[in-house]
């Protein structure tokens, strides 16, 4: 118990001093610790039926999160947006079945995407264009088809389920586009192989946040940007990260 008490202790001297710089991450932290915690997460399978060593492996987690979010070298906080959380909302309302493209408001959601790119001043139709880029976890490809519109060079978009992957091939497909199934936490690219990476929605629903990032991080080429986007609406995002 010792150990788990002193781990604890580690834990919120280090979200203590990062609160102060960076406090989207310290929701990160929190949200990462709280949810590894809770036995009904249907994203994670628990390795130990034992709470005291489930909660010293997450503990362990937690503190290789501290490293790894010590990378970024900037990131944009959007809290209590409500003119973001209000389109949104009604977007959804309006458009329940997000699998059918009739139904899909490309330039509204083009439009915001570029919005969300301008508040971390970084100009997306110049930033990708010509260039190689990765959508981690993109779903049923609706925002790998957006990207696409911007004239990369070349656009995987990559998701752990096989019907995402389907969906995305017949709805959002696209000649410049490669959807394939594939784990965020285990990426088939070789190191340093994209300019821009997009991930949104996808890092804090794995069963390794550090892992996840750490993917992000060795593909990207050197000089690259990832784009990193968690916890929902109104909540907190991190964008146009430089690998340095």
């Amino acid at each position: 118990m010792s150990l788990l008490f002193k781990s604890q202790k580690k834990i919120f001297l280090e979200l203590n001093n990062l609160i102060k710089r960076h406090p989207a991450m310290a929701v990160f932290v929190c949200h990462e610790y709280f949810r590894n915690l809770c036995p009904y997460d249907p994203y994670i399978k628990f390795k130990h039926s034992n709470p005291v060593k489930c909660i010293i492996e997450t503990q362990k987690k937690i503190l290789d999160l501290f490293k790894v979010l010590k990378k970024f070298e900037n990131y944009k906080i959007l809290f209590n947006n409500d003119q973001f959380v209000k389109k949104f909302h009604n977007y959804s309302e309006q458009n329940k079945d997000i699998y059918f493209k009739k139904n899909f408001k490309f330039n509204e959601v083009k439009k915001n995407l570029l919005k969300r790119f301008k508040s971390v001043k970084f100009d997306l139709k110049k930033g990708i264009k010509n260039k190689i880029v990765l959508d981690a976890g993109c779903g049923p490809g609706r925002f790998t088809y957006i990207l696409s519109s911007f004239k990369p060079k070349k656009i995987y978009g990559v998701d752990l389920l096989k019907d995402n992957i389907q969906i995305a091939k017949r709805v959002f497909k696209n000649k410049d586009v490669k959807y394939y199934q594939g784990n965020v936490l285990k990426l088939p690219h070789k190191n340093n192989t994209f300019d821009f990476v997009y991930s949104s929605g996808v890092v804090h629903h794995t069963q390794n946040m550090k892992k996840g990032i750490d993917e992000l991080f060795r593909v990207c080429k050197d000089g690259g940007y990832i784009y990193l986007y968690a916890y929902g609406r109104g909540g907190a995002y991190i964008g146009q990260l430089e690998k340095q």
